[in-house]
């Protein structure tokens, strides 16, 4: 009985070391360096770069997060012979929440605390059937001293390995 106290302590302690859980969390990532110092600072692991993606990845537990780099071409081909491109001209990066239906029930998902963080400092730039972006004011005081620069998408997609979960989606575009 003892150990297994022990052992949800140490489990409990740990998870809430880790994890990005707020704007704050995200404000400072302006280049590949800043992503993989918050990435490995919240607990996440390198998990490999791909050439064919022109990426670096990063996971904590089953959620993923990816930084694109800048002025890459990306031609992606889903073996259903659909070819297309994807351009980043900027760079950009994204975290995704994998199991968001689930942390909703237990009230532990992030996705909803970090846009309920967004909504309150952002204004709504553009709304589409299925995302949404704000764009974030470049002068103010934040917590941490960091402004966030740029817009921010939110999007919720359906996990194809398990088709009864969501997994949230926050993107960030480098500005000009």
């Amino acid at each position: 009985m003892k150990t297994l106290c022990l052992a949800t302590l140490l489990l409990v302690g740990y998870s809430s070391l880790s994890q990005i859980k707020s704007f704050d969390d995200l404000r400072g990532i302006d280049s590949e360096e800043a992503f993989i110092r918050v990435c490995l600072e919240n607990g996440y692991t390198n998990i490999g770069s791909s050439p064919k993606y022109a990426s670096l990845n990063y996971g904590y537990m089953r959620d993923k997060a990816e930084y694109h780099f800048r002025d890459t071409v990306v031609k992606i081909d889903d073996r259903s012979s659909y070819l297309s491109e994807l351009e980043y001209k900027k760079g950009e990066w994204e975290f995704r929440e994998e199991d968001i239906n689930t942390k909703r029930k237990n009230g532990k998902s992030y996705y909803d605390k970090i846009l309920a963080e967004v909504k309150s400092e952002c204004a709504v730039f553009e709304l589409k059937e299925s995302s949404i972006t704000y764009d974030c004011p470049t002068e103010g005081w934040f917590t941490d001293g960091a402004k966030f620069k740029g817009k921010i998408t939110f999007f919720i997609i359906p996990d194809l390995m398990n088709r009864t979960e969501k997994i949230g989606i926050i993107l960030h575009s480098f500005p000009d």
